[in-house]
């Protein structure tokens, strides 16, 4: 994948989590106080340091706690 089209890729990756959290907070399922562009891009480096880390895991579970601490997060 080329530079370009990996970059283009994120950006419309924390875009969907971004609007995904501004529904959430509408619905008064995410704190109104977090920033969604933020938390998006906390979201999106989430899920590609995640799939990093399953394919060297020989478990779930440091995968598990990290998802966790991702929902805690918001």
């Amino acid at each position: 994948m080329a530079v370009f089209e990996a970059r283009r890729y994120f950006e419309f990756a924390a875009d969907v989590f971004r609007a995904l959290i501004e529904e959430g907070q509408r619905s008064g399922e995410i704190a109104p106080d977090r920033d969604p562009a933020a938390m998006g891009s906390l979201l999106l480096n989430t899920m590609v340091g995640m799939q990093l880390l399953a394919r060297v895991e020989e478990g779930p579970d440091r995968l598990h706690r990290v998802i966790d601490a991702a929902i805690d997060s918001l």
